[in-house]
């Protein structure tokens, strides 16, 4: 056990719970929900029950302790030239290149439109070669 001073006495504190929260700090709190019927025994449906804060008590709870702040969608890049404009203007990081707003709208609009068929190309060098070449019989 330890000791704690409190007005100039020493008082004596339990010893700490394996989840570290020391006993005589955390009955009172517990005392307190129960007398302000901020919780509620629920039963479980095995024959046992579980102890569960009223709808109330769970909604301040959220307002005075939201969940987590939501990451940045991405960061912002001020001094890096856009990949495809190739202007130096307000960049975001997306895959492996930097690109501003413009051109990633544009970007987005082309994966949206439906594509047009793509027309078989031949390789020029390939189509005068075999012109030039003589035919075998």
């Amino acid at each position: 056990m330890t000791t704690e001073p409190v007005n100039g006495h020493a008082r004596r504190i339990a010893p700490a719970q394996p989840n570290g929260i020391p006993v005589n700090a955390f009955n009172p709190l517990l005392r307190s929900l129960i007398s302000w019927d901020l919780v509620k025994r629920q039963e479980d449906g095995e024959g046992g029950f579980r102890w569960v804060l009223i709808e109330d008590a769970q909604r301040r709870l959220e307002e005075l302790a939201p969940g987590p702040p939501q990451p940045a969608a991405t960061l912002a890049y001020l001094d890096h030239w856009c990949a495809d404009c190739r202007q130096q203007r307000l960049t975001h990081l997306r895959g492996a290149r930097y690109l501003c707003a413009e051109c990633e709208q544009l970007e987005e609009a082309a994966k949206m439109s439906p594509q047009p068929a793509q027309v078989e190309t031949h390789n020029a060098r390939a189509i005068i070669g075999r012109r030039l070449t003589p035919k075998r019989a």
